[in-house]
């Protein structure tokens, strides 16, 4: 093995051996992470335990090492499949001839841990303009949220709070945490727009094989440096946003929504329609308080919206997409990896997941066979055989 060797292992005879003291502190570090939640805290918390980097000496005698964690060495850590057992090529991961030092269990720990924080930092409005949501949110007992902060030891704290019909007195206010509550409309919405499934969805009938590339195409134009096109989106597309006990709805206009990434004129949808006109994205939330501050909790499927009908085509060749665009990014390796994400059964996904490389031509045929797109029973798994398992579609 080249490069440099990592905490935890030892070089003999150019293979990885653990080093059982290192590989200790390893392991450590993993958990703080898991139990502090964020790497400036985790790189705090070391430096103030007295935890340094390991100590190296070069082939002339050269000491180096044995530094103060920094929070780029601290990430570099957390995310090296080495210590899973694993080495990486081209972005590849391989087994590897060593032994891991932290077990599967904990690994996911650790990148779910990561993958909330980024998401947090990702939606998080980059604007100077505050409490977005106004006029636009409410709680369960319809009362408009507004504006409300407070001060407490120098520290800023911002909420959206009610007062019920009435004036004071009549039933205690409900007060939310304004950034929390902004980061998760934002992260919703972007999540939406990030599924061509979803998206397509809306699109219903209207859109025909030959320009379903097209579509998809446009919609991946959009979502490349969605941070800065969200602002505007939520204006165009949020209706209304509901904080009920237990749940977040946020009501979207989907002709908005489509004019929006699409263009005018590209929807089937009756904009007289109330109800047709209608998107509901509905995630589980609760609130808790913490001395002055109060937090809100998601659990852990909460970042999953709920699916809305497509016809079956569009929905297994926008998934199938969806599928191959992140293999190529590399966040499966293969189709049993998609499987056992997404609790779909492996053959299925080995069956749509080339619909990937479908030809025009032959998407246009099936799409002439009106039953292949409304009969479940003749959906496109009457043109692959079926597993005998219900995967949702």
């Amino acid at each position: 093995m080249g490069g440099v060797v990592p905490l935890g292992y030892d070089l003999e005879d150019r293979h990885l051996i653990i080093n059982q003291e290192e590989a200790e502190r390893v392991r450590e570090i993993y958990a703080l992470y898991l139990q502090l939640g964020c790497v400036s805290k985790l790189r705090e918390h070391l430096d103030r335990e007295g935890i340094r980097s390991k100590r190296r000496t070069s082939k002339t005698g050269r000491e180096s090492g044995g530094m103060v964690f920094s929070r780029g060495a601290l990430y570099e850590m957390l995310q090296n499949r080495v210590y899973l057992g694993q080495i990486t090529h081209k972005g590849t991961a391989y087994p590897g001839q060593h032994e891991a030092i932290v077990d599967q269990k904990m690994w996911d720990q650790v990148q779910t841990q990561f993958a909330a924080n980024l998401q947090a930092q990702r939606w998080r409005p980059r604007v100077k303009e505050k409490s977005i949501l106004t006029s636009r949110i409410y709680d369960g007992e319809g009362n408009r949220l507004v504006p409300s902060h407070c001060n407490k030891k120098g520290k800023r704290y911002r909420y959206y709070a009610s007062v019920p019909e009435g004036g004071k007195g009549t039933k205690r206010s409900t007060r939310l945490p304004a950034q929390e509550i902004e980061d998760l409309v934002f992260s919703q919405l972007a999540e939406l727009v990030e599924s061509r499934q979803r998206m397509l969805g809306l699109l219903g009938n209207s859109i025909r094989p030959p320009q379903l590339k097209l579509a998809m195409e446009a919609l991946d134009r959009f979502a490349v440096g969605l941070r800065e096109k969200i602002k505007p989106l939520f204006r165009s597309a949020v209706v209304k946003i509901t904080v009920y006990e237990g749940r977040v709805e946020i009501e979207l206009s989907k002709h908005a929504l489509i004019r929006e990434i699409w263009g005018p004129g590209t929807d089937s949808v009756d904009q007289a329609d109330g109800e047709a006109d209608k998107l509901i994205l509905t995630t589980a939330a609760s609130f808790s308080r913490c001395g002055v501050e109060v937090r809100l909790s998601l659990p852990p499927d909460a970042g999953a919206i709920k699916p809305h009908h497509a016809p079956p085509l569009i929905r297994a060749v926008a998934r199938a997409h969806d599928w191959l665009a992140a293999i190529l990014r590399g966040d499966f390796e293969n189709q049993r990896a998609i499987a056992r994400q997404t609790g779909l059964d492996e053959r299925y996904v080995g069956r749509v997941l080339p619909l990937a490389f479908l030809a025009p031509d032959l998407t246009e045929l099936f799409w002439k066979v009106p039953s292949l797109l409304t009969s479940r029973s003749k959906g496109y798994g009457a043109a692959f055989p079926s597993t005998g398992h219900n995967n949702g579609d």
